[in-house]
């Protein structure tokens, strides 16, 4: 009987301490997931994260990883998933995926003041704002661009408080009201220029109402990426 009980309790100290070793792998494989997770996160410029492991915790069936070779996202959980592999007993390819909550900081341009339609960015006018980013498709301006020549321009109005996006700037040349503006006609051979007033806002292509020095009559003319204006016949 005695000798039945030793044999009991050599079982299930070796059960445990295979258990220990399989949760400890478990622990292992988590932290190698996390480190390689992390290393992606900073290959791709995100240096300012949270991780949190999901799954798996632990299990008792874990084999120590031997190489992990995938990283995947799921846009609306905001999840991420480490892909390892190992061999089982019978040397047949296992895989097993590690799934991490990610939140992905940045540090964003914030208005700080209400921005017209066709103003150039300055940044006097922004400020940053640690967020989360939640979408990696439309990423906000994290800096201004710099421009060789025209500066960038808003296409729409910004309350204080916005973020601004890629696609909110121009580089299109702006003509603001009351700016003093070049007219140019065009029949044939014959052209004539003068000066003028522009009565509307306009950037590039746009058609908008001037009035010519000493005119009497309004016109409408369409502003040339030169900053002249094409009088429209």
């Amino acid at each position: 009987m005695l000798h039945h009980t030793q044999i009991l309790v050599s079982l299930f100290w070796l059960t445990l301490v295979n258990t220990v070793v399989n949760v400890t792998d478990a622990n292992e494989n988590a932290e190698r997931a996390e480190a390689k997770l992390a290393t992606w996160l900073k290959t791709h410029d995100y240096t300012d994260y949270q991780l949190t492991l999901v799954s798996p915790t632990s299990s008792t069936e874990n084999r120590t990883i031997e190489s992990f070779v995938a990283i995947d996202y799921q846009q609306p959980r905001r999840r991420m998933k480490v892909t390892g592999r190992y061999h089982d007993d019978k040397g047949r390819v296992r895989k097993q995926h590690f799934w991490f909550d990610t939140q992905v900081f940045i540090e964003a341009l914030v208005s700080t003041r209400h921005l017209q339609a066709g103003e150039a960015l300055q940044q006097k006018d922004f400020t940053t704002q640690r967020l989360q980013m939640l979408d990696r498709m439309h990423l906000p301006l994290t800096e201004l661009p710099q421009s060789s020549h025209l500066p960038f321009r808003l296409q729409s109005t910004k309350a204080a408080g916005s973020l601004v996006y890629q696609k909110d700037l121009t580089q299109k040349r702006v003509i603001a009201v009351h700016d003093r503006v070049k007219l140019l006609w065009h029949d044939g051979p014959i052209s004539i220029s003068t000066q003028g007033i522009a009565l509307e806002q306009g950037m590039t292509g746009d058609t908008i109402e001037v009035m010519p020095y000493k005119g009497t009559a309004s016109l409408l003319a369409i502003v040339q990426p030169s900053g002249e204006l094409k009088i429209v016949e």
